[in-house]
């Protein structure tokens, strides 16, 4: 009976992955018998958690992905900032009001997924996480980008749909490796002079997402403004 029940504790919702490819649903063990693990997933999605797991930190140097999404958790620990091997860290459904200006030591993170939650602003230094290609922030009241967000030269989609946003860093258009940027239900009222090089070396997927849901596009620079009348006819 003992055995059956550490059989049914030990099936819960964390996944991971080992040195031989295997991946399962497991509760971490305060031990592991046989091989020795290497924990490179784990995923606590849905299970009810209102702080981070300590089990987490046990495994700082090798865990690459981690998923945090639908549960209750207020505030990041700062341990969790020391697992610099992260590539991808998946939060969006919580209760965050911030992102801790520590995020900085995530050197090697290329994915950040923060949606749904109450987070009001970026910290300048996200600018040290150079290898991110993918941030989803929708549905955060964020009024605005730090002129730092301007130094992520690897980014390839943003999402950022269901903010406050009122305007983007004058240098925006340094970000020429966009292929998706969406900025839906926001307080733009005009957009940077030079995203239209953006534009020119992206494409047009920016402006098909951005003005889906817009009877009226913003002011936009005049090197776009003849490519978005021109899309708006078409697909209206």
């Amino acid at each position: 009976m003992a055995g059956e029940t550490s059989a049914i504790i030990a099936v819960q919702c964390l996944e991971m992955t080992t040195k031989r490819k295997l991946i399962g649903r497991l509760v971490p063990c305060r031990c592991f018998r046989g091989e020795e693990e290497v924990i490179s997933v784990l995923d606590y999605s849905h299970c009810s958690l209102q702080q981070v797991p300590k089990e987490i930190f046990s495994f700082e140097r090798t865990l690459e992905e981690l998923y945090l999404d639908a549960n209750q958790i207020e505030e990041l620990p700062k341990q969790l900032f020391n697992c610099q091997a992260l590539r991808k860290l998946s939060m969006p459904d919580n209760d965050l009001s911030s992102l801790p200006a520590t995020i900085a030591s995530l050197v090697n993170l290329k994915e950040l997924d923060i949606s749904k939650n109450g987070i009001q602003d970026f910290p300048d230094n996200i600018k040290c996480c150079k290898c991110l290609t993918i941030i989803e922030a929708s549905v955060n009241p964020i009024a605005k980008l730090p002129d730092g967000f301007t130094q992520l030269l690897n980014l390839m989609q943003l999402y950022l749909n269901d903010a406050f946003l009122e305007y983007l860093p004058a240098n925006f258009g340094r970000l020429t490796k966009l292929r998706i940027l969406e900025l839906r239900e926001n307080h733009l009222k005009t957009l940077p002079k030079d995203i239209s090089i953006v534009f020119l070396i992206s494409g047009l997927v920016f402006v098909l997402r951005f003005l889906a849901d817009s009877p009226t596009p913003p002011l936009l620079p005049k090197g776009i403004a003849f490519v978005i009348a021109l899309v708006w006819g078409m697909f209206s």
